[in-house]
């Protein structure tokens, strides 16, 4: 099935210079030629058979790209320059010229089906694609020069394409819908032969989205068949992965299978929930952008995953007040209803033991590894409504500047800001970033990050937590991470270090928190 993927998305891209090319020239028109006396006559062919079909049976993958030329004409547009492919298409296909007869205004469908006749254990589902052409003798012309043409019926034909090690079956027959005409390929006769009737005499005729790519995966026909298997494929492959993770630590162990026991049965579960997965792809060329839309369908609601998504499902709407007070430069923006703290027990629960159980085998004593695993359950307390907000920094280093120095810089502007708004009082991301920084210290912790990372106590980060004064921000406190330059080259003296800011600022019911590692943008944030 990659194969055949690979195929479809370089065949698709081949087909650029078509679409860039224009439209084909228009033939001069010549007078027939005279028939001789005494001729034969010449009989009129069988009429093609045009018999609209309906669609096979446990289709899973539909795709559809709608029109190639436009979305090619787009991305040159774009990007100001041809880009010849032709080359591409007649090393995949091996037949010259071929892209000639290709309809690039008609849609290239794909589509994947289920086969009755595979066995359970290693399915082999119906695989194949179709591009338009926009004349079949034309394509009989072209294909007859390079390859070997086999006629199955009347107006159908098959040949195979591309390399002796990595063949296409293709049947090229007489369409309904846009083109006259349509060449359905797949990886074996027995995929085009079951797929070609439904890709030319059905699904061309089904109406289009008005976007450049749409496409659906339906997981009922899979489940039918699978679904009986899957709980016990779930739970092998849990026990291999609980066995692959096993340290030999008794307590660890047993933390490491009850979690990956819990993902399981959450897979089993969710395979249950769902229905089908839809995909829409748009370009829009005047704005330049790439827009998409993805929607999960969902039969029941059993597993965890199903119900977060409808966690605030009867809030749905506009944006909250609090999301129109993100920073105007933001080159991103997001909100969040919020989260309920009883949803999360489970990865609390499983997430502590798991913890507890890893820095029990590290030797490190109870009271720490109880402090550490505080500072993770208080993360799924829950969250109230919030915005969350990213922007640029741009790097000010000047060519004089130490190495380290363009280092830091560098490191600044990569990672950019980040502003998140919360619709809570500051108490409790206070006393959360008071806690880390205090675990941070406490000297077993200390002693074990040294150990494991071989750095020596002088060039440790630091990282302390308080009050901050900053001209018009009231109240604003920060954690600071300082990441001294000794830790990169022992032999740096004098130099600032790398410091990382995580400063909060109250806002009478409001919390405002902000990351990143160039202090004056945060403060102006």
């Amino acid at each position: 099935m990659r194969e055949i993927a690979s195929k479809v998305a370089f065949i698709s891209l081949a087909l650029l210079p078509i679409a860039c090319g224009g439209a084909p020239q228009t033939a001069t028109p010549q007078n027939p030629s005279p028939v001789a006396v005494g001729s034969d006559p010449v009989l009129a062919e069988a009429p093609v058979n045009l018999t609209p079909v309906e669609e096979p049976k446990d289709v899973v993958v539909v795709a559809r790209w709608k029109n190639p030329r436009r979305v090619f004409d787009t991305l040159q547009q774009w990007v100001g320059i041809p880009i010849p492919v032709e080359m591409g298409v007649e090393e995949v296909l091996r037949v010259p010229g071929f892209t000639s007869v290709i309809d690039m205004d008609a849609p290239v469908d794909a589509l994947v089906a289920l086969d009755d006749a595979s066995g359970a254990r290693s399915p082999k589902p119906f695989v194949s694609f179709s591009v338009g052409l926009r004349s079949t003798q034309d394509a009989r012309q072209a294909l007859q020069g390079a390859r070997e043409v086999r006629e199955l019926q009347e107006g159908v034909f098959r040949v195979e394409l591309g390399s002796e090690w990595d063949k296409l079956i293709c049947l090229v027959s007489p369409s309904l819908g846009s083109s006259p005409g349509r060449m359905v390929c797949g990886p074996r006769d027995k995929d085009v032969e079951t797929l070609q009737p439904y890709m030319t005499r059905g699904l061309p005729v089904v109406a289009l989205p008005d976007r450049d790519l749409s496409g659906e995966v339906r997981l009922a026909p899979i489940q039918s068949k699978y679904g009986k298997m899957l709980p016990q494929a779930i739970e092998m492959g849990s026990s291999f992965v609980g066995h692959e993770l096993g340290t030999g630590d008794r307590n660890l162990d047993r933390a490491i299978s009850d979690a990956v026991g819990e993902v399981g049965k959450e897979l089993v579960s969710l395979s249950n929930d769902l229905d089908s997965l839809r995909f829409e792809v748009q370009l829009e060329p005047d704005a330049k952008t790439l827009s998409g839309e993805v929607s999960l369908a969902f039969k029941t609601r059993n597993s965890w995953l199903a119900q977060r998504f409808f966690d605030n499902s009867d809030k749905a709407g506009a944006p909250p007040p609090l999301f129109w007070s993100a920073p105007v430069d933001s080159t991103s923006a997001f909100f969040d209803r919020g989260v309920d703290a009883k949803n999360y027990e489970m990865i609390r629960r499983h997430g502590g033991n798991l913890l507890d159980a890893a820095m029990a085998r590290e030797n490190l004593p109870a009271a720490d590894r109880k402090a550490v695993v505080a500072l993770f359950e208080k993360l799924m307390d829950g969250t109230p409504i919030s915005v969350s907000a990213a922007g640029r920094v741009e790097p000010t280093a000047s060519k004089d500047a130490s190495e380290f120095d363009r280092i830091r810089d560098a490191a600044a502007a990569s990672l950019g800001w980040q502003v998140v708004g919360l619709e809570e009082r500051s108490t409790r991301v206070d006393a959360w970033l008071q806690d880390l920084a205090r675990v941070y210290g406490r000297a077993a912790i200390q002693r074990w990050l040294r150990s494991v990372t071989s750095v020596e106590a002088k060039n440790m980060p630091q990282v302390r937590y308080g009050a901050m004064t900053v001209a018009g921000l009231p109240g604003l406190k920060a954690l600071q991470i300082n990441v001294p330059a000794t830790i990169l080259d022992p032999s740096i003296k004098g130099a600032k270090p790398f410091t990382y800011f995580v400063m909060v600022l109250p806002e009478a019911n409001r919390t405002w928190v902000a990351m990143g590692a160039d202090q004056a943008a945060l403060e102006k944030q």
